[in-house]
């Protein structure tokens, strides 16, 4: 089954209103339009390493994968933390 996976850098100290809500919002909107066609993995405290662990097993299965924090061209930030985006995205 394919994967549309789900990931907010949100603090577990200081969690943001804006991420909690957009979370809550998109959950909502995919539960009432997937009829089961997709599988759907929320990491909403997200980190690299629990990313990294979803995507080493949903491998060849992810069909979208959304990322909500802050960002650059070529990384993805967790908590002040910067990594690669090399292999997430082509």
């Amino acid at each position: 089954m394919k994967v549309i996976f789900l990931s907010y850098a949100n603090s577990l100290e200081r969690p943001l209103d804006t991420l909690n809500q957009g979370d809550d919002s998109v959950q909502r909107s995919l539960l009432e339009a997937n009829r089961g066609l997709f599988y759907i993995h929320r990491e909403p405290y997200a980190t690299l390493e629990r990313i990294n662990e979803a995507l080493d097993i949903y491998t060849g299965h992810v069909a979208l994968f959304h990322f909500s924090g802050h960002a650059g061209r070529d990384s993805l930030l967790f908590n002040e933390v910067a990594a690669n985006s090399d292999g997430i995205a082509y």
